[in-house]
Formats: structure tokens, C-alpha cells, sequence
């Protein structure tokens, strides 16, 4: 009966209570977002970006506590506790996205949010790969930090309109492959295998292993990344344009 608080199965009807519930905060998360939104265009108020900013500091705290709680004695391993994951680099940035994506110099943050956060991170609400139960801290530094990553990146489209344009997806392709090439040389150096891009599988089964052996699943990770991307890219420009016809028809 309490099976659920020592132990996570994917797939289950916890799994489904749990990325439920991370659906129906994005979605309240959003709600506020836009009523700020329109509060602000009624007097020209800064609501919405207060409040971005407030939460991105929040993540902020979120995401020391989580990278403390992993090196401590208790918890450390060698395999999971460096902050190599691409998942751990993407819970700072889009704290970094919500505090400081709308200033000059800092759309890159947007950019990873989108194609890294919602195209990359989203597997791990889907796919989850911990077995942790909801009594356990593992747990929660896995979902919250997931529903962080993709929450962000829903907000930004929906509440700040997130377009991204051609800079934005080459910078994202870029950084992706310079981000596989450090982490593939450390999983090397190290014999680790964070973010599935080292020689050993986990015990856990998950969608890699429908990739191939190592390395080469390594190129076919990169290579459907950047095809990923690219139908981001074209997608978001289609929903834009879709968007745009209808407000261009008379009521």
C-alpha cells in the first residue's frame, strides 16, 4: 500500500499522479504569469517581472540546496554526484532565464531553456530513470528539478513569448555538441556515464538503450538532438505564423 513512498516505478499510477500534478502547477504557474501580464499593461506595473525574477532566485536556492545535498558523506557517488547532468546545468539556467533572459546579452539563457529544457529535460517527466519513493529527498530534488527545468521553459513561451530565431538555434546546436565532447571526455577520465553519454549502461532500462552499444550511440544521441532542434525551430515557426493568419482575419 505504501509501496509508492520507498519506491518509483515509471509508468505506474504514481508515475501519472506525479506528472499530472507537475502539469497542473506549469499550468497554474502560467495562469499567474499572464495575469500579471495584463496588469502590467493596464498601468504599467513591473508584477510579471518581479515575480519571474523572485522564483528564478528561488531555483537559485533550490539548486545549491541539491548540489550540497548530493557531495555530502551520506550521499556522495562518484557516478551521480557531480553536477554533470544535463538536467543540473539546466536547472541553472533557466533560473538564470527567468532573472536575466530579457536582458541584452543574456538570450542565450532563452535559448537553452527552450531546445535544451523543453526539448531535451521534458524525457525526464516522461522517462524517469529514478526509482526513489516520495519519502525519500532523491525524489524530490528529481521532480522538482524537472518541473523547474520544463515549467521554465512553458512560462517563457507562454507568459514572456519565447520566439526563437536562427541565432538562437545554432547557439543551442553549438553549446549541445560542446556539452557532449566535455561530458563523453569525462565520463571517459572518470569511468562514469553521466547523462547516458559513458561506455556502461544503467541497470535501470530507458530509451538509450534502443541507441546502440558505446560509442556509437553517443553520435546517434548527438545526431537526433540537433534533428530535434531543428523541428523545434521550424514547429515553433509554424505555430507563429498559424497564430498570425488567425489574428489576421476579421472577426
Amino acid at each position: 500500500m505504501t509501496g509508492w513512498l520507498y519506491e518509483f516505478r515509471a509508468f505506474s499510477a504514481f508515475h501519472a499522479v506525479v506528472a499530472g500534478l507537475c502539469v497542473a502547477v506549469m499550468a497554474l504557474w502560467c495562469v499567474v504569469g499572464r495575469r500579471l501580464v495584463r496588469l502590467d499593461r493596464a498601468d504599467g506595473g513591473g508584477r510579471e517581472r518581479a515575480f519571474g525574477e523572485a522564483t528564478g532566485w528561488a531555483i537559485v536556492l533550490w539548486q545549491v540546496f541539491a548540489t550540497v545535498w548530493r557531495v555530502l558523506p551520506g550521499q556522495w557517488d562518484l557516478n551521480e554526484s557531480l553536477p554533470m547532468h544535463l538536467c543540473r546545468w539546466n536547472g541553472w539556467i533557466v533560473a538564470i532565464c527567468l532573472i536575466a533572459g530579457h536582458r541584452n546579452g543574456w538570450r542565450w539563457s532563452r535559448a537553452l531553456t527552450f531546445f535544451w529544457g523543453l526539448g531535451l529535460s521534458v524525457q525526464g517527466i516522461v522517462t524517469p530513470m529514478w526509482t526513489d519513493g516520495a519519502a525519500t529527498v532523491e525524489f524530490w530534488l528529481y521532480w522538482v528539478g524537472h518541473l523547474q527545468i520544463v515549467g521554465v521553459a512553458v512560462y517563457d513561451l507562454v507568459v514572456r513569448g519565447y520566439q526563437p530565431k536562427r541565432w538562437d538555434l545554432r547557439f543551442a546546436m553549438a553549446a549541445g555538441v560542446g556539452y557532449v565532447l566535455l561530458t563523453a571526455l569525462l565520463n571517459r577520465w572518470l569511468g562514469t556515464n553521466y547523462s547516458y553519454l559513458g561506455s556502461w549502461d544503467y541497470e535501470r532500462a530507458s530509451i538509450v538503450d534502443k541507441l546502440g552499444d558505446y560509442p556509437g550511440r553517443v553520435f546517434v544521441m548527438t545526431f537526433g538532438a540537433l534533428v530535434l532542434f531543428i523541428g523545434m525551430f521550424w514547429a515553433s515557426r509554424g505555430v507563429r505564423a498559424l497564430a498570425g493568419r488567425r489574428r489576421a482575419v476579421p472577426a
